[in-house]
């Protein structure tokens, strides 16, 4: 079995913007269609895997994200500089100074106009793709209007033992259902596990899954802010200290049912669970939740810090974690 760090290197460094999500998709396909009773996408971008259970028992749906956050070009100048827009909730100042690649391997640095009128102000309009070139003909072949880029780095351990790099706000909670996927076994309910293209530009994914998949439960996993950014929630959710059950978050209240049915599957597998209430992110549980007619909806968080940036860092005991305890619902052991 890969270990988790590796597994978090390997899924951060995959290029899969919203919309783009191909290469992620490739690589889970290859990993977990031996595990699969159906493997299947569509015409949005996700990729669905089912388990058999037993007939007429529960229905257990999981939501994975699958894609990140990118910059899409939306002008090219006659200098051969690209004008960019954000895909996703990625701030200029995060851009900023670093380097961006595209799925076609071409790489930029991102340049800045000085604004002396707003000199603390950074947005998009200041910002632009400098590929060494010198003219818009120059640009031709190398890169065109609607070409969605990412940050431009490599996954790395640090000291600590966490893993740094883009992404991990997603393909943490990917490399905790491939684990779960692995370490789970035969039996239990019939599960379909949605690793949902398009949830960074507002879960677009989620209503096409529920409306597709029939469900008697909907567990979520995803990131949750951890302490020690900017952005802290309201509840100390710490790197290290296993997943946190999401009570409340800008787009949910967990159902009742849900939470006890996460806390049960923690519980039976003895891991302790944090708490997270005001998380400012938003688990796609949430719009599961409303799309599903009345299907109870919940969220296993795994805490990540510096969420959107190109340095994110999550710790692979948080994944081990949050893949026992998904192993547990998978296997109807909780």
């Amino acid at each position: 079995m890969i270990p988790a760090a590796e597994l978090l290197c390997a899924l951060s460094d995959l290029i899969g913007p919203s919309g783009q999500e191909g290469p992620v998709r490739v690589r889970l396909r290859e990993w977990l269609s031996p595990l699969a009773a159906g493997i299947w996408e569509d015409a949005l971008g996700s990729l669905f895997l089912r388990r058999a259970g037993a007939a007429g028992g529960r229905r257990l749906l999981v939501l994975v994200p699958m894609d990140e956050p990118g910059i899409v070009v939306t002008h090219i100048d006659a200098r051969g500089r690209a004008a960019v827009a954000a895909l996703g909730p990625l701030a200029a100042r995060a851009v900023a100074g670093g380097r961006v690649r595209f799925g076609s391997g071409v790489t930029a640095a991102v340049g800045m106009r000085r604004s002396e009128e707003e000199p603390t102000r950074l947005a998009f309009e200041r910002l632009h793709l400098d590929f060494g070139l010198s003219s818009r003909e120059e640009a031709d072949g190398v890169v065109r209007v609607g070409d969605v880029a990412v940050f431009d780095v490599r996954a790395v351990g640090l000291p600590g033992g966490q893993v740094c790099g883009k992404a991990l706000g997603s393909r943490a909670a990917c490399a905790a259902a491939v684990l779960a996927l692995r370490q789970a076994g035969s039996g239990g309910p019939e599960t379909t596990v949605a690793f949902l293209a398009q949830s960074a530009v507002g879960h677009r994914g989620v209503r096409p899954a529920v409306a597709r998949v029939p469900a008697d439960l909907i567990v979520s996993m995803g990131a949750v802010v951890a302490a020690g950014t900017s952005k802290e929630g309201r509840a100390d959710v710490r790197l290290g200290a296993g997943p946190a059950l999401v009570v409340q978050d800008r787009g949910l209240i967990a159902s009742a049912s849900a939470v006890d049915a996460l806390a049960a599957a923690a519980g039976a597998a003895g891991i302790p669970l944090q708490v997270a209430v005001g998380d400012p992110g938003q688990s796609a549980a949430g719009p599961a939740l409303m799309a599903a007619a009345g299907v109870p909806a919940g969220a296993l968080g795994i805490p990540v810090r510096h969420l959107h940036t190109a340095a994110e860092v999550c710790h692979p005991v948080d994944v081990e974690a949050a893949a026992a305890i998904l192993a547990r619902l998978l296997a109807g052991r909780a």
